[in-house]
């Protein structure tokens, strides 16, 4: 979240010949949600009412209370909330895209009982980027087709002979060695 604005001023009922509204211009450097979080003054605690006993205080000011435009749009409220106090609002204004934008803070103008309602505010406004939604996976995924493990061979293990299994080589045909007549000499 970025600080994209900050805006203070008091806002009249035109009857006194004051300002009756606040006109800004707003430059968001990106889209994004716009945020303002605006704390209003009604009656003077600035001037340390209710206790001081300064002659603002407890002036019983009536609709202190103003309304909040984004190009020209209202888009939020700020309502009279009692006699010299701050109170802190939060507005969550949506998307909004890069560029200019004015921003209006105006007095409602209802003038009430005694036609004075003055009110003071101070506003920051923020930008949040815009989430980004994540890619739709399809419903349905249809695997790759999986490959063969290649085949590799697997050794056979060698048998142990036992007793049982022991086998007798057949025999080895003998061709018998017949010794041959050795000659002799006659007569010996």
């Amino acid at each position: 979240m970025i600080e994209v604005g900050a805006f203070s001023g008091e806002l009249y009922i035109d009857d006194v010949g004051w300002e009756t509204q606040d006109n800004y211009t707003l430059s968001l450097p990106n889209d994004g949600n716009l945020t303002l979080v605006v704390a209003s003054m009604v009656g003077h605690p600035d001037d340390g009412c209710p206790g001081s006993g300064a002659g603002t205080c407890n002036q019983g000011q009536d609709n202190e209370e103003f309304n909040i435009l984004v190009d020209g749009n209202p888009l939020a409220f700020v309502p009279d909330h009692g006699e010299d106090q701050w109170a802190l609002f939060s507005f969550d204004f949506g998307a909004f895209v890069m560029g200019e934008h004015g921003i209006t803070f105006a007095h409602t103008l209802n003038p009430g009982n005694n036609g004075l309602g003055s009110v003071g505010y101070r506003a920051v406004a923020c930008l949040t980027p815009p989430v980004v939604s994540p890619v739709a996976l399809p419903e349905t995924i249809t695997p790759a087709p999986l490959l063969p493990p290649e085949a590799t061979p697997t050794p056979e293990p060698t048998p142990v002979p036992t007793e049982e299994t022991r086998e007798t080589p057949p025999p080895t045909a003998v061709t018998p060695v017949v010794p041959s007549p050795t000659p002799t000499k006659e007569g010996a």
